[in-house]
């Protein structure tokens, strides 16, 4: 039977826990997804797109198609109404299911899906529903507090 050195065990060990480290610092938890969130959101309702932070590589969709956040359905949005938001930090993704106010005076219903990696965020899918008849104005403008409230992992 082979011994192994002491200075071999240390050294798998370290880097195990450096490999451990490194994982565990790129992750996003719950709170670093509602954040992440919360600024889309905020960045979208001011039009201010640049201060998202989307990786180059970043791909945004909306209701299928790749659009620029220029482009979005979220330009005719003068308000947000009601949010529910639940997050999965083991597949950094975190979702807000939205109702808005549109600037016709409408109501809308609007999900974002976000994907973080590295403190950007890799990947957008935008839907947005926003024909007269089609969105319950109650649904919208009259969530209970629990539902609006963000589900944990």
């Amino acid at each position: 039977m082979k011994k192994i050195s002491s200075k071999v065990v240390f050294l798998a060990l370290s880097l195990g826990i450096s490999i451990c480290s490194t994982v565990s610092a790129q992750s996003c938890d719950e709170a670093c997804l509602t954040g992440h969130m919360d600024n889309f959101i905020s960045a979208m309702l001011e039009r201010d797109y640049q201060s998202i932070p989307l990786s180059s590589s970043a791909e945004v969709r909306e209701n299928g198609p790749e659009i620029m956040l220029s482009n979005s359905a979220w330009n005719s949005v003068k308000s947000l109404r009601s949010r529910i938001t639940f997050t999965d930090s083991h597949s950094s993704n975190v979702l807000s299911r939205v109702g808005v106010e549109l600037f016709s005076g409408r109501p809308g219903y609007f999900s974002v899906r976000l994907k973080v990696k590295d403190s950007e965020i890799i990947d957008v899918e935008l839907t947005a529903d926003r024909r007269a008849g089609r969105v319950v104005a109650d649904y919208v403008y009259n969530l209970d507090e629990m539902v609006v409230q963000t589900i944990p992992d």
